[in-house]
């Protein structure tokens, strides 16, 4: 039978550090692809002269497809198996309170409140380890413990 205690502070922030790098690489390549379709689109030289760029209505398109990317990584990682790639090496799972995988809904609250970047610091501050996502998102993170 699996063990599990609640993460401390330094696992979740090196787990996040990793996530980081790999949300960086995801953005990378999602930007070149938009870029490619863009050009396809609109044309070099609409693209080349910022216009795409700096216009509100194309801006806040391509903040939104940026953010999607990176809440789709997250999301999906909780949902299908608990936890994401920068999670893995330091054995941490995020589950519901009930201990049942994440939903859409807790992933979208636990997302967009652990965007602050502070949530980690409440960690210290409790018995239970709970970072501001999590109490927000009804979500506990865990360490798997060796056997």
């Amino acid at each position: 039978m699996e063990s599990y205690s609640p993460a401390g502070f330094w696992r979740r922030f090196f787990a996040l550090v990793y996530d980081v790098l790999i949300v960086i690489s995801i953005i990378l390549v999602g930007w070149v692809l938009l870029y490619a379709v863009l050009l396809g689109i609109l044309g070099a030289e609409a693209v080349n002269e910022k216009q795409v760029l700096w216009h509100w209505g194309w801006g806040l398109i391509i903040k939104l497809y940026l953010l999607t990317l990176w809440f789709g990584y997250y999301a999906i990682s909780w949902i299908k198996g608990g936890q994401t790639l920068g999670m893995r090496p330091w054995r941490l799972y995020v589950f519901t309170e009930q201990g049942k995988p994440l939903n859409w809904k807790n992933s979208l609250i636990r997302f967009a409140s652990g965007l602050l970047g502070i949530g980690l610091l409440l960690i210290p501050f409790n018995q239970q380890k709970k970072a501001l996502q999590d109490r927000l998102s009804g979500t506990i993170t865990v360490v798997r413990n060796s056997r």
